[in-house]
């Protein structure tokens, strides 16, 4: 299992980004923090921004 604490969104984002991208997978119910929402929020405009480039 893998743990979101164990990572700091400042000095590894690659690996944050990871375990948090598990943690939604694996569980039905999941409350996030600001940091996680603007990440998520982010993460989703990029795929977007990916699919209409034709590059996803």
């Amino acid at each position: 299992m893998i743990n979101v604490d164990t990572f700091d969104l400042e000095t590894d984002p690659a690996r944050y980004a990871l375990a948090l991208a598990y943690v939604l997978e694996r569980d039905e119910e999941v409350t996030l923090g600001p940091t996680d929402q603007e990440l998520c929020a982010r993460a989703l405009r990029d795929r977007a921004a990916l699919i209409d480039a034709g590059l996803a």
